[in-house]
């Protein structure tokens, strides 16, 4: 019966991409069966590499790892794989349904686990800090019915910045001063549905600019076009 007990001993390790730079260098590690432990450290210094070497997604070059006292590399990888469980600190969910993203991880789990599992999930307590102090806590839905408490602004903050971001990629003004123009609009008048200003300047727009009104425009960095006039010319008559 499979108890969790993990031990690293002497391990040393190198990604085949850098082989002259070791991760870890005799490196020593145990946990004991049904307890806790957390590896500290900063970017770069190995942590995602033990987890790593414990999965067998790579081979240690030297030293050797141990499940309940039993080398992982005698121990089928299948079955290696399944006694554990692995979340990344950067989940990816696919454009599906969420049961379908949940059967990825265990391609084998029937409707009623599935369904205990999001119920787990929605039973989630969440802790609102502020300053320092613990102000409320309790599930997304509990928590998100009152708008004027501090989880629920912080969800309604992001909801409007990730909506702002939107807007701004879809629709981009095409001068310094129009964007000026939009932010103190905005300002005066937030309530103001600033797409429709957008709309208001592109329809102003009358085709492309003659060449004469662009010589106009760009009339106060004329030294900079001299210079630049000058050195393409020299550039120029250069022999090859």
């Amino acid at each position: 019966m499979f108890k969790g007990e993990v031990e690293f001993r002497n391990v040393e390790f190198a990604y085949p991409s850098r082989p002259e730079s070791l991760v870890l260098r005799n490196f020593n590690f145990r946990v004991t069966a049904r307890h806790t432990a957390g590896l500290v450290g900063t970017s770069g210094s190995g942590k995602s590499t033990i987890i790593s070497l414990t999965e067998r997604v790579y081979d240690a070059l030297q030293g050797e790892i141990f499940f309940d006292g039993v080398e992982i590399r005698t121990l089928q990888l299948m079955w290696l794989r399944n006694q554990m469980g692995l979340v990344s600190q950067e989940s990816v969910l696919f454009a599906t349904s969420i049961k379908k993203n949940t059967l990825f991880g265990k391609n084998d789990a029937s409707v009623e686990e599935v369904g205990q599992l999001g119920i787990q999930m929605s039973e989630d307590s969440i802790a609102a800090i502020q300053s320092g102090q613990l102000v409320e806590s309790g599930s997304h839905d509990q928590l998100i019915q009152n708008m004027y408490r501090p989880y629920s602004a912080m969800v309604q903050l992001q909801q409007t910045f990730m909506t702002n971001e939107s807007s701004s990629k879809q629709e981009e003004p095409k001068s310094s001063q129009t964007t000026e123009a939009l932010r103190n609009f905005a300002q005066d008048e937030p309530s103001h549905n600033i797409s429709k200003e957008n709309q208001h300047y592109h329809s102003d727009e009358h085709g492309t600019p003659s060449l004469w009104r662009m010589m106009k425009m760009t009339a106060p960095e004329w030294k900079q076009t001299l210079v630049g006039c000058v050195g393409v010319l020299c550039y120029g008559v250069i022999p090859p």
